[in-house]
């Protein structure tokens, strides 16, 4: 665990100690996250939900019901600032409690009977909740949780369903990648409004990204005139949906120019070059 200070390009070991004792676990981390305050929130593949506060300097393990959270964890945020999701698991921190307690939208899908996919999930401008779900048959379908109604609403039903991730794009739009067959070997990317529901355009990949890895998207961006870029473990992937070309950059030994690694697990914006990364 480092920090890296920008101002004076000095690197800093952050030790990685535990509130009450003990250091945190080597399987590290999946995910982080900051918040506006400046702490840090860590999502782990096992050890549950940990807040960084940067006052301590230490971790701390933030426990749901009064018990940890074990189950991996994906740490996101709404407009707001304060939605954790989960893979299994969707949580809300209870501020007042430095604890989670369930959101909402899971209460409701344990009524519907309904188990979320998480790898990722969407939320729309107006604030409701889009992911993928399984139900009783095998495939997994696109819901919608509305905020207003507090329902669950299945937004697809066809055979073919298999939603992998959802992610938000501009405006309404909402990006899903749904796997084209059981074995998750190829992927189409498609494009819903969220103010209507319905299905917009879909896209082949190009058939280079790889299946069978965790979370093959690891990253996703979206530029101001609408061209997508995703980081996965094969390297970067950009898509222009306005001439719907594909563009793929990955390591090529012994090319400067080329990436230093097909893993990439973050895309940021330059400051100075907006459109760079």
């Amino acid at each position: 665990w480092f920090r890296f200070h920008l101002n004076t390009g000095r690197m800093e070991y952050l030790r990685p100690v535990l509130s009450r004792g003990g250091s945190f676990p080597r399987e590290g981390a999946y995910c982080w996250l900051m918040d506006r305050t400046g702490n840090v929130w860590v999502g782990t593949p096992g050890y549950g939900v940990a807040k960084y506060p940067l006052r301590t300097e230490r971790f701390h393990r933030l426990p749901m019901d009064g018990r940890p959270l074990n189950r991996s964890t994906i740490v996101s945020a709404d407009p707001s600032g304060d939605v954790l999701l989960c893979m299994v698991d969707i949580v809300r921190l209870n501020s007042r409690a430095e604890g989670l307690v369930r959101d909402p939208a899971y209460v409701a899908m344990e009524r519907e009977g309904l188990k979320a996919a998480w790898f990722t999930a969407a939320m729309d401008p107006s604030g409701d909740l889009w992911f993928g779900g399984e139900t009783s048959d095998p495939q997994v379908h696109l819901f919608r949780y509305d905020q207003r109604e507090r329902k669950v609403i299945q937004v697809t039903n066809d055979p073919n369903d298999r939603i992998v991730s959802t992610f938000p794009g501009l405006g309404s739009d909402l990006w899903v990648i749904n796997a084209t067959d059981a074995t998750l070997a190829s992927h189409q990317l498609t494009l819903y409004d969220t103010r209507s529901g319905a299905k917009v355009a879909s896209y082949d990949f190009p058939g280079l990204i790889k299946s069978g890895t965790y979370r093959e998207i690891a990253c996703w961006r979206i530029r101001a005139d609408g061209a997508l870029w995703m980081g996965t473990g094969h390297g970067v992937f950009a898509f222009d949906p306005h001439t719907e070309r594909w563009q793929h950059f990955e390591h090529a030994p012994g090319d400067s120019t080329s990436l230093p690694a097909d893993m990439v697990f973050s895309l940021c914006f330059d400051p100075d070059e907006p459109a760079r990364y």
